[in-house]
């Protein structure tokens, strides 16, 4: 896809991104990274005896890779994403499985279409 610019991308656009897997790996990283290094997320035994009875993703690594997915779009380069008005978690996400996005612009800004960042 071509890349896209503040003026194409109108209110309304929506994009679902390509699967995505969260491994054990990107979970461990993400949770030293972080400094949440809650037994669900990490330690298989603890995991196996919690609630959910397995290692699952942080919420918040689940929704980075999910933006990080946008790039594929090329939607991201060049732009700020500034806020989310929604995020849902419908179920668990699991070392091992793939997640798929949809993204849609609920409005757009032009405050920080031509500031830059300092040198």
């Amino acid at each position: 896809m071509a890349q896209m610019y503040f003026e194409d991308i109108e209110v309304g656009y929506a994009i679902e991104t390509d699967f995505a897997e969260i491994t054990k790996d990107r979970i461990v990283i993400f949770a030293h990274l972080t400094g949440d290094v809650n037994p669900l997320h990490i330690d298989e035994e603890a995991a196996k005896n919690g609630p959910l009875g397995k290692i699952v993703s942080h919420g918040l690594l689940t929704v980075s890779v999910a933006v990080g997915q946008l790039y594929s779009h090329n939607l991201l380069s060049g732009m700020v994403l500034r806020q989310f008005d929604e995020i849902s978690f419908y179920r668990p996400v699991f070392a091992g499985d793939s997640i798929q996005s949809r993204f849609v612009v609920v409005g757009k800004d032009a405050y920080f279409k031509n500031i830059k960042g300092k040198d």
